[in-house]
């Protein structure tokens, strides 16, 4: 019976007697292949995602302004904003608020 008493176990060698690198190499290949491809998925995913979103209500352009607001001005001096703020009527603003608090209660 011949027993084995090699008890110190070695890598594959190559013909040179160094370590093989092969396999780790492959390995590190795959991986970057994998990466490579997702990355490429997450980038085709952003932009489905940039696309404009549709508006609340099609054709509705008016509703975005309340009857309360004032006209805004693209102006960012500060007495066109405190001439905004003065014309903007804040009772309309409180009867709109309580209007839609209301009716957003009246649905619960």
């Amino acid at each position: 019976m011949d027993q084995n008493t090699d008890m110190n176990p070695q890598a594959p060698t190559g013909t040179d007697g160094e370590r093989n690198g092969v396999g780790p190499a492959m390995g590190a290949g795959i991986v970057i292949i994998l990466l490579a491809i997702g990355a490429l998925y997450f980038w085709s995913q952003q932009d489905d995602r940039t696309q404009p979103a549709p508006a609340a209500v099609a054709g509705d352009a008016e509703a975005a302004r309340e009857s309360w607001q004032a006209p805004s001005g693209a102006s960012d001096d500060a007495a066109a904003i405190e001439a905004e703020l003065s014309a903007t009527d804040m009772n309309a603003f409180e009867q709109s608020m309580n209007a839609d608090a209301a009716a957003a209660n009246s649905q619960l």
